[in-house]
C-alpha cells in the first residue's frame, strides 16, 4: 500500500506542475492553435496532385514535413521553450525544481503528461484541419478511418518525442538546436531515398487505415511502439539527469 499511496502521490504532484506550466501560458496556448491550423492546412496543400512529373517531388516534401510536423505536436508552446537558445531556458527550470526540490521522477512524469495533454489538443486541431482542407483526403477517408490515420501517425509522434525530451533535460539549449536541425536533415535524406524506391510512408499509413479502419495493425503497433519508446527514453533521461552538473 506505501508503494501505490506515493505512486499516487507523485502523479497528484506531476499533475500540479502540468497546471502550474498550463495557466501561466495562455497566451502561448492561442499560438498552439494558430500553429497548428496553419500547419495542417499548409500540409493539405501537398496532397494529391494531379501532376504526374511532380509525383516523386511531392511524396518527398510529404513525407519529410508529416516526419517532422507530427512530433511537435506533442509540444507545448510556452514561453520557455521559445527562450531555449537565448536563455537556457529547460537548465534553467531543472534548477529552480531542483531547489524546491522536486523528485525528478515528478518532473519527467509531469513532462509526458504534457506531451500526452499536447497530442490530444494539437493532434485534434493538426489532423482535423489537413482533414477539412484536402476534399481528396475526405474523398479516400471516411471519419472513422481518418481517425486510424491520424492515430498511426500520433504512435509516431510519440516515438520520435523521447529523443527531444532525452536532449531537452540533458543538453544545453545550443546543443538542443544543432540536434533538431540534425535530425531534420536526416529525415530530409531519408524522405527523399524512400521516394527514390517509389515508396510514399504518406500513401502507405493512408492505404492501411482505407483497408482496416480502427482495426488497422499499423496504427496499434504504431501507439504501441510510441508509447514504449516514450516510457524507456524517459525511463533513462531520468536516471541520467541525476548525474547532470546544472550549473
Amino acid at each position: 500500500m506505501k508503494g501505490w499511496s506515493e505512486a499516487l502521490n507523485d502523479w497528484k504532484s506531476s499533475l500540479a506542475l502540468v497546471k502550474r506550466d498550463l495557466g501561466s501560458e495562455g497566451l502561448y496556448l492561442i499560438w498552439n492553435v494558430i500553429f497548428m491550423v496553419y500547419t495542417g492546412a499548409c500540409i493539405s496543400l501537398w496532397l494529391f496532385t494531379n501532376d504526374p512529373e511532380a509525383h516523386f517531388i511531392q511524396n518527398s516534401v510529404i513525407d519529410f514535413l508529416m516526419l517532422i510536423f507530427t512530433p511537435m505536436i506533442c509540444f507545448q508552446y510556452s514561453r520557455r521553450s521559445f527562450r531555449y537558445l537565448k536563455d537556457d531556458s529547460y537548465t534553467q527550470m531543472l534548477l529552480y525544481y531542483r531547489s524546491l526540490p522536486i523528485p525528478l521522477k515528478v518532473i519527467m512524469q509531469s513532462r509526458a503528461l504534457k506531451s500526452l495533454l499536447s497530442l490530444a489538443m494539437n493532434g485534434t486541431l493538426f489532423f482535423a484541419t489537413m482533414y477539412l482542407a484536402s476534399y481528396r483526403l475526405r474523398g479516400d477517408l471516411n471519419i472513422w478511418e481518418f481517425v486510424a490515420f491520424a492515430l498511426t501517425w500520433s504512435g509516431y509522434g510519440l516515438l520520435a518525442t523521447g529523443p527531444y525530451i532525452y536532449y531537452e533535460f540533458l543538453k544545453s539549449g545550443r546543443t538542443y538546436l544543432k540536434l533538431s536541425f540534425l535530425y531534420m536533415g536526416l529525415l530530409l535524406v531519408a524522405a527523399v531515398l524512400i521516394s527514390l524506391t517509389g515508396f510514399n510512408i504518406f500513401r502507405a499509413v493512408l492505404e492501411m487505415s482505407q483497408r482496416f479502419g480502427l482495426l488497422s495493425p499499423l496504427m496499434w503497433g504504431s501507439l504501441l511502439v510510441g508509447a514504449a519508446g516514450l516510457w524507456f527514453t524517459c525511463k533513462v533521461t531520468v536516471r541520467k539527469l541525476g548525474a547532470r552538473d546544472l550549473v
